[in-house]
């Protein structure tokens, strides 16, 4: 018998495989538990009864929707440079792409990587803005999801659970945000805690100051101006479009048109896939829009149907348009972290 000792088995390179493992691990879990319990040739009598021609309206709104993320991102660029409309919606959507093919969720650091490499922006810039974005996704969602969920049909199997998700939400993404506040209040308060930390040998200290430099500078637009209130704005008209995309397919499916259930659905499913998965939040993304409809008592297989065809209609149009931009680019995976 081989015994590997618990010190071997966590040497870098074996604690990379587990990284990447535990994402497609936990989608395989769950595509089992799906399949396990699919009525198939109901499953195909559904996807029978979808409008096609909604193919168009969903793809179109969803494409939208990348277009005011991308206003946004320049916008919050601005300060540090200016970036054209194009460039800023391209590198977001092959961000998207990287995510939706590699694992760990690796598009983000593609997609700071390409910032880089195209706008000659730090890449410790880069990435603090989409941390930035992330945290301002969340608490759209977060009020989406409150204000929804406050008026879905009460169900005891399903409500210990809407507020689990509500409560660790809440918790994420305002810690970020008084996190970002106390920042912005006080930039010299990280800067001031590295210096102050001698158990930090110095040569750490001053690799970690400048980039604590690079991440204020990132949160220049920050400020209480009509560009932030634009930011602000265009963070919840992000969500507003990808929901009537939700909204959209209910329609194409003949569902119910309550925009409450589509909203709904939204927020759980996005606050779903931050748990580690496959790319493209396959199995993930299927089984949360499941436990959504499930809430509304909808049958689990005219759930799987949807979410077959609404995550098929996000994950291709942009994973071919991010491979498209990414080769007018000239961004090649290997030369991007040059």
């Amino acid at each position: 018998m081989l015994i590997i000792k618990y010190s071997e088995a966590q040497s870098p390179g074996m604690k990379k495989l587990m990284k990447f493992l535990v994402g497609p691990s936990i989608s395989l879990v769950i595509i089992v538990w799906i399949l396990s319990k699919t009525d198939f040739s109901r499953l195909s009598a559904l996807l029978l009864t979808f409008h096609w021609k909604y193919i168009i309206v969903l793809v179109g709104i969803y494409l939208l929707g990348f277009l005011l993320r991308g206003l946004r991102w320049q916008i919050m660029l601005r300060p540090v440079k200016i970036v054209s409309l194009g460039s800023s919606t391209a590198i977001i959507i092959i961000g998207y792409m990287a995510n939706n093919l590699l694992p760990a969720r690796l598009g983000e650091i593609v997609r700071a990587l390409a910032l880089n490499r195209h706008e000659g922006i730090s890449k410790t810039c880069s990435l603090s803005s989409i941390f930035f974005e992330r945290v301002f996704d969340g608490l759209a969602l977060l009020a989406i999801f409150v204000l929804t969920a406050a008026f879905v049909p009460s169900n005891p199997e399903y409500q210990p659970i809407i507020h689990k998700i509500g409560l660790t939400a809440s918790a994420i993404f305002l810690f970020c945000l008084a996190g970002i506040i106390l920042v912005r209040i006080w930039p010299s308060l990280p800067e001031n805690i590295i210096l102050r930390a001698k158990f930090i040998p110095a040569r750490i200290r001053e690799r970690i100051v400048p980039l604590c430099r690079s991440v204020l500078e990132a949160m220049e637009f920050l400020k209480l101006d009509a560009r932030l209130v634009l930011f602000l704005i265009l963070s919840l008209g992000v969500w507003t479009v990808e929901g009537g995309m939700y909204w959209a397919g209910m329609y194409a499916f003949g569902l119910p048109t309550d925009p409450l259930f589509a909203y709904f659905t939204l927020a759980l499913v996005n606050f779903g896939i931050l748990i580690p998965s496959a790319p493209g939040n396959v199995g993930l993304f299927h089984g949360c829009v499941i436990i959504a409809f499930a809430v509304f008592s909808i049958n689990r297989d005219v759930a799987l149907g949807y979410a077959i065809v609404v995550h098929a209609l996000q994950y291709i149009p942009i994973t071919l348009l991010g491979l498209i931009f990414a080769n007018g680019m000239s961004l090649r995976w290997r030369k991007l972290d040059e």
